[in-house]
């Protein structure tokens, strides 16, 4: 894979100007607005950075994948308020994950069968070593901490105690803790989902001769965001969510938006988003997918 990096930059640049000032996208939707998924679908009784917040968001982070984010976190209201005991330490009694699995499908949580394998030893992980507060997941302050702890008690263990928890969805559960004040800013916490790693894509920011795997291209672009977030001092918190935002609001269809060259701020930068069903299906990219054209062309508008 090649990095233009100056692209990159130019990207970012755009995206930072235009969440900060609320222009383009950001007039409608704003992490300060609370549209965030995660802040937005909390269930009722639940205390914003209270514990169990924080416990909520540490479950429901591990079921995020591959799936539309506001489905998770609202099926995560569902399974909050129909089984809460999943979230504590009730949970260790199950001994098989076919009960957990069946009950993530009826509630639609995640993809269930995989989930249902990375819950419970997570739950265990939680509250037989972290003591039910998962802010000590990143007590070494920094995600590469985070990983080498996992891996060192992965190999102690001969089990990995943090399944599901890879540098991605341990980026995403950091930014949500930094967001609630609970923890510090993390210097390497940037999380590459599927919507940033389409922008940089059909940006040309960065590119690759054929098919990549989602998750060598997160690795890829994560520690090069984080480098020149460094460097500008730009908070990865605001630019993820600014991305994310971009990606799920008008990405997404951005084919059928008339208004596509208002809403973008990298618009011009930009030469229409990459397929990306390949993600979904087989978790890759295709570099040389098609192309969507950007906004609806100015012919079909008459």
């Amino acid at each position: 894979m090649t990095f233009d990096r100056d692209r990159a930059e130019q990207v970012m640049e755009a995206a930072h100007a235009a969440y900060h000032a609320r222009t383009h996208l950001y007039l409608r939707v704003h992490g300060l607005n609370g549209d965030a998924p995660q802040r937005k679908y909390r269930p009722e009784g639940v205390v914003r950075g209270s514990p169990d917040d924080l416990i909520r968001l540490y479950f429901a982070t591990l079921t995020d994948r591959r799936q539309l984010s506001a489905e998770v976190y609202k099926a995560h209201v569902r399974l909050w308020q129909s089984h809460e005991w999943l979230y504590r330490e009730d949970v260790l009694a199950l001994k098989e994950c076919e009960t957990l699995e069946k009950i993530l499908r009826e509630e639609k949580a995640g993809t269930p069968k995989e989930s249902a394998k990375t819950w419970l030893p997570c739950a265990e992980t939680l509250y037989s070593t972290f003591g039910g507060d998962p802010r000590k997941l990143f007590a070494g302050g920094s995600i590469s901490a985070a990983l080498e702890w996992k891996y060192g008690e992965e190999k102690k263990r001969k089990r990995d105690p943090l399944p599901g928890f890879g540098p991605k969805i341990l980026s995403l559960l950091a930014i949500f803790y930094e967001e609630l004040g609970a923890i510090q800013s993390l210097p390497d916490a940037f999380p590459v989902d599927m919507h940033i790693q389409r922008i940089f894509i059909s940006t040309g920011a960065v590119s690759a001769p054929g098919i990549e795997k989602s998750a060598g291209l997160a690795e890829f672009l994560r520690f090069r965001l984080c480098e020149i977030c460094s460097e500008r001092k730009w908070k990865p918190l605001e630019l993820s969510q600014a991305f994310w935002f971009l990606g799920n609001q008008t990405c997404t269809r951005c084919y059928l938006l008339k208004d596509a060259h208002l809403r973008c701020p990298v618009y011009e930068e930009c030469g229409g988003a990459i397929e990306s069903r390949s993600y979904f299906k087989r978790g890759e990219w295709d570099f040389n997918a098609p192309r969507r054209p950007k906004g609806i062309p100015v012919k079909l508008l008459f």
